[in-house]
């Protein structure tokens, strides 16, 4: 993959290493380009479709939100009404336990770890004995 480069609109990146793509205001899709490192011109355009983040609809009429999308950092930040009280929220990714490490009134912020893998994600919140789940999407190209 040293090789290969990853272009997703800011520039060639190596694709042996991780790259950030900057998401449309209208959320639509990312322009992406892919190909080897010593012939650019062959490389193969992507459209990579985006689900907004009105998707969640459903997520957000309950109080709560989070961005579908998984943070480069690891750490995912779920919006609305919290008691700032981390040890009575849970979260679980794909039905594994998620660390939270740390919350205010308006926000808990969870590791994702090793739980998500490529593609699509459930994420659950338990609040208050309240469930809320949310699709998070890990890229893949």
């Amino acid at each position: 993959m040293s090789d290969a480069f990853v272009d997703a609109g800011d520039g060639r990146h190596s694709a042996a290493a991780r790259f950030t793509a900057r998401v449309p205001a209208d959320g639509s899709r990312i322009h992406v380009a892919c190909g080897a490192t010593d012939t650019p011109q062959r490389a193969s355009h992507l459209d990579v479709p985006v689900q907004a983040a009105g998707a969640n609809a459903k997520a957000s009429s309950h109080g709560y939100s989070m961005l579908p999308l998984e943070s480069d950092s690891g750490v995912m930040a779920i919006n609305g009404r919290f008691d700032g009280d981390s040890a009575r929220t849970q979260v679980t990714v794909n039905g594994k336990s998620a660390a939270v490490v740390a919350e205010s009134s308006d926000g808990a912020y969870f590791a994702v770890g090793d739980t998500a893998h490529k593609g699509r994600n459930r994420v659950v919140l338990t609040q208050h004995g309240r469930a809320v789940s949310f699709d998070m999407f890990e890229a893949q190209l």
